[in-house]
Parts: structure tokens; C-alpha cells; sequence
């Protein structure tokens, strides 16, 4: 059956937000960021959280709907999109990498290069790379712990050519779940999913 409910956890510069857009464009399923649900809307900058019952309800209505993708860094209020999810998709770089995304990120909202949708200051930055090398513990195991108490499986992923190579279904034939562009430089994956085991054998491109 092909995936119609699909959650992407991972850390901050962990790639969830553009997995999850290639992932939306490939399958025709909307993409949901956590962190609307998470921070307060009316405050300008990500320092605000939101009512946590209005978070919660707004969650559960998003979950009920037939089809998702749902993306975010966030574990201890999810556990009725974990339930939900038919497709968990971890996506764990090392923290060197997403640092830099971070940064990168950051500096191009800063210079007005790029969208954000709030505010962000120098501070707000160096509290995000802080909570990133503090993510693998604190936030990472309990998380797996979570899904192993739910009896989900979540597939990790540390590159992006290993998200290439996972299959739309969870009968783990046809076409990836997402198509790798042409003339990106990377590893061709090509996965078999079968019994909650991701095997994946490896080939160079081009």
C-alpha cells in the first residue's frame, strides 16, 4: 500500500523541511511544519509558545485527516501522529552538519536573502545551536523509546541519498518515494522494506 500518512522527525538542520517538500511534490500529499502548531502565531519572534490544549486539538484534527506528511523536530506531544503515521522517517546527520545548515540558514534570514516566518536575533541562533548538541540526548533517545512503546519502526536516514532510495509502499517495490534530481552528485539507493527492515544496496552515479 503506498504511504498516505507519513511523520519526519529529526534536529534542527536535519533537512526534515526539504525532505518533506520533495516528498509532498512526489506523492501529492501536503506538508505540515510542527513549529506552526508549536509557537504562537500573534508573536513575532520564536520565543512565544502555544496554548497547549489549542496545540493539541489542532494536532489531532491535522492527524485525522486521510492523507499527511508531518515534519518536526518534536516528540512528547506526537504520539497520536506516531500512531497515525504508516511511514516515520528519521533523519539524523551529524550534528556538525546540521550546525552549519543552522547557520546557514539563519545568516541568509538575517540578510533578508531568504523567508522566515518570524523574527530571528544572533541570540535565538546560539540557543538553537545549543538545543542541537543537546538533541541526540535529550530529545533523540526518548523519542526512540516512544516509538519502540507504540511499535513503530521508524527508517533513519543520515544522507539524503538514502532518502532517495526508499520505496513509495510498504511493500517496498515500484518507484522511490522520491526521485533523485538530475545532476545532483550522490549515492543511488535502492531499498527493499520488508518485515520492518530496510535493506539498502549501494551504486555510484554516472
Amino acid at each position: 500500500m503506498r504511504y498516505q500518512r507519513i511523520h519526519v522527525l529529526g534536529g534542527p538542520g536535519g533537512g526534515k523541511t526539504y525532505v518533506a517538500a520533495k516528498i509532498a511534490a512526489a506523492l501529492g500529499i501536503q506538508a505540515h511544519d510542527l513549529d506552526d502548531l508549536f509557537w504562537d502565531s500573534s508573536s513575532p519572534t520564536y520565543s512565544v509558545r502555544a496554548d497547549r490544549e489549542k496545540r493539541d486539538q489542532a494536532l489531532a484534527a491535522l492527524v485525522m485527516q486521510d492523507t499527511w506528511i508531518i515534519e518536526g523536530a518534536y516528540y512528547k506531544w506526537l504520539t497520536p501522529s506516531f500512531e497515525r503515521a504508516d511511514l516515520i522517517l528519521l533523519l539524523n546527520p551529524s550534528v556538525w552538519l546540521r550546525d552549519w545548515r543552522v547557520v546557514k540558514r539563519s545568516a541568509l534570514h538575517l540578510l533578508g536573502k531568504s523567508h522566515s516566518a518570524k523574527k530571528e536575533t544572533f541570540a535565538s541562533l546560539l540557543n538553537l545551536i545549543h538545543w542541537n548538541h543537546t538533541y541526540e540526548q535529550h530529545q533523540l533517545v526518548p523519542a526512540r523509546a516512544l516509538l519502540s512503546l507504540l511499535h513503530k519502526n521508524p527508517i533513519e536516514c543520515s544522507t539524503l541519498a538514502q532518502v532517495y532510495g526508499l520505496p513509495t509502499s510498504s511493500v517496498g517495490q515500484g518507484q522511490h518515494i522520491v526521485e533523485q534530481a538530475s545532476g545532483e552528485r550522490t549515492l543511488h539507493i535502492t531499498a527493499c522494506l520488508a518485515h520492518d527492515v530496510l535493506t539498502i544496496t549501494t551504486r555510484r552515479c554516472g
